[in-house]
């Protein structure tokens, strides 16, 4: 597919992401090296998301939860690693995994509870920064490599806000007159959702001096990391919470003496539940979302 929008995206990875890889490698830290390789892997499952925007029709609930799990995978795995203890770049991976909320831009949609898409980005980076700073005051005037990775990170979160903006500043914008995203998915051998079967493992890591940054334990992290796993799944979470009634309350139960009981009242109507969308320990929670085609 070929747009001005997956162009420009396409271009965000191989310049600051590919430049963020190289000083990762100068810097020479095997954890580094991970945390950078966690990022190249959200922005290349990104780009094919992005691509699918351009070239197909908003998909139904089900098919969308399968475009946007391999990124969820991959953010993830990064903030899994953030709290690995045996991790010596818990700085660079809190930076990383602080600014990967910023591509769930493309969950956004009217009545989900999200920021804008700029503004999801630009918030992200908000959140990165103290960690970015703590970096920079720690390295300044000892190791330009290490300075040139926060600076370069902090490009580019700048320019997927102005990446945004310029292409999606509402939300995704689908192509109302483009290819059903399962056809899609199915030419460019996703990893969407199937008749059966466990889901897709994350992709490899790049080549080279990437290799040795492999994430271990994929099937765990990837379960974990699941994101928008309650998709179109309204009330999944208080499902299971049973009911208090109105007789069950203590200033109605019918047992008590001298009370007179009174007329049952009407129920009042209740409105459509109002979707939420936030993320919960790393992971995407949107649920209670009606889909208007």
């Amino acid at each position: 597919v070929s747009s001005a929008s997956v162009d420009e995206f396409k271009a965000l990875v191989d310049g600051p992401v590919a430049k963020l890889v190289s000083t990762a490698a100068s810097i020479g830290d095997a954890d580094v090296v991970k945390t950078t390789a966690f990022l190249l892997a959200a922005f290349n499952e990104e780009a094919k998301l992005v691509s699918a925007i351009a070239s197909c029709k908003k998909p139904d609930m089900q098919t969308l939860q399968g475009l946007l799990k391999p990124t969820a995978d991959q953010i993830g795995l990064c903030y899994d690693f953030a709290a690995d203890r045996k991790n010596k770049a818990f700085q660079h991976t809190k930076v990383v995994s602080e600014c990967l909320q910023g591509l769930t831009w493309v969950a956004y949609m009217p009545g989900s509870g999200m920021s804008m898409p700029m503004k999801t980005v630009q918030e992200s980076w908000n959140s990165a920064e103290f960690f970015a700073n703590k970096l920079l005051m720690q390295h300044r005037g000892k190791d330009d490599n290490q300075v040139q990775w926060v600076n370069t990170l902090k490009q580019l979160m700048k320019d997927l806000a102005d990446y945004v903006k310029a292409h999606h500043p509402t939300g995704p914008a689908w192509n109302a007159r483009g290819a059903d995203a399962k056809t899609f998915k199915a030419a460019a051998g996703g990893s969407g959702p199937t008749s059966g079967g466990p889901p897709a493992a994350p992709p490899p890591p790049p080549p080279g001096s990437l290799q040795e940054a492999k994430p271990s334990g994929g099937a765990a992290g990837g379960n974990k990391a699941a994101l928008f796993a309650e998709l179109n799944k309204g009330g999944a979470v208080t499902s299971g919470l049973k009911k208090v009634t109105a007789d069950m309350k203590s200033k109605n139960r019918s047992d008590r003496t001298g009370v007179v009981k009174a007329a049952p009242k009407k129920q009042a109507k209740q409105g459509p539940k109002v979707g939420t969308t936030g993320i919960v320990a790393g992971k995407w929670l949107v649920e209670g979302h009606v889909q208007v085609q």
